[in-house]
């Protein structure tokens, strides 16, 4: 529940960037999971530079903030453009900004033909997609002499500890895997080691939904 929250809040700080940047499409399936990747990108940047670059401490405050800068710019740009007089707002999201279908135009069809044959198939991603959520969520991060190097690098993150040997286990892991799964401990104050994980299913699922949204 703790990582559901904290994804919410991500997906919503990402929402909030492509609109800022003029990125969305206008179909939620699609934005919801681009959303879902400008979201833990722009965390996992700024707290890479927020705790490396600047070398502030890193925790709930520092969370906080990088989650609602977003979304403080989109409703301040909101608020702007309601008070600017009528036409004046620019600004559109990739859908509005292309060119209008003629009349010969027809609705995109997402489900392939013939159905006798990609119906199995679909059947088949949906089940190796359910075994590999299901797998990845109940998956271990320790191994026989210590933890695998994705969950140490959240754990520093979380512990907000990082001796000058601990940074070459970030290099090791990247931003994202060591800072997204720090956040629902950071807001909760528990570490779960599963947390490292769920990103990375949360990635998954995402990037199937894009894959299915787009065909």
């Amino acid at each position: 529940m703790t990582f559901l929250l904290s994804a919410a809040a991500l997906c919503a700080s990402g929402w909030a960037l492509l609109a800022l940047l003029g990125l969305e499409t206008g179909r939620r399936p699609v934005d919801l999971a681009t959303a879902w990747f400008s979201g833990t990108g722009w965390f996992a940047l700024g707290s890479l530079l927020w705790r490396h670059g600047a070398g502030l401490p890193w925790g709930r405050a520092a969370a906080l903030f990088l989650l609602g800068a977003p979304v403080a710019a989109w409703a301040l740009r909101q608020a702007l453009r309601r008070r600017s007089p009528p036409g004046a707002a620019g600004g559109a999201t990739l859908e509005s900004r292309r060119p209008e279908a003629g009349p010969a135009a027809t609705a995109p069809r997402w489900w392939p033909r013939p159905a006798w044959l990609f119906g199995p198939m679909a059947a088949l991603v949906l089940v190796v997609a359910c075994a590999v959520l299901l797998h990845g969520a109940d998956t271990p991060t320790h191994t026989d002499d210590g933890l695998r190097v994705r969950a140490y690098a959240a754990a520093l993150a979380f512990r907000d500890d990082w001796p000058a040997a601990a940074l070459g286990v970030l290099g090791m892991a990247g931003a994202v895997p060591t800072f997204v799964p720090a956040l629902p401990a950071a807001f909760f104050g528990g570490w779960d080691p599963f947390l490292p994980a769920y990103p990375v299913l949360a990635s998954f699922a995402a990037l199937l939904a894009l894959a299915i949204s787009l065909a």
